[in-house]
């Protein structure tokens, strides 16, 4: 975590699991997947953990993850009209 508030706690449910006194960065290392909640300063941020991620609690954003999305949605819809053109191409050959 990246601009974590200082006290900043880390919920799984209704059992605590770590809190951190220091504003900034914090590291949760081992944690098993699933729905977590990090609380700090009467704010709760809702954090789903499915692998190795990093999150700014001080509401920047990653683009580099937002690119990445952005670029291989538009590499699936390219093969997939690519193949539809085929499709229809092959077809009108059998006319």
């Amino acid at each position: 975590m990246t601009g974590a508030p200082g006290a900043l706690e880390l919920w799984r449910g209704e059992e605590r699991l770590a809190s951190a006194a220091a504003a900034g960065e914090c590291r949760f290392r081992g944690l098993p997947r699933g729905l977590y909640s990090l609380k700090a300063g009467g704010k709760v941020w809702e954090v789903l953990v499915n692998g190795d991620a990093a999150k700014d609690l001080a509401g920047k954003t990653e683009p580099q993850g937002d690119w990445k999305r952005i670029i291989g949605i538009m590499l699936i819809l390219a093969i997939n009209l690519g193949g539809i053109a085929i499709i229809f191409r092959i077809w009108k050959k059998g006319d």
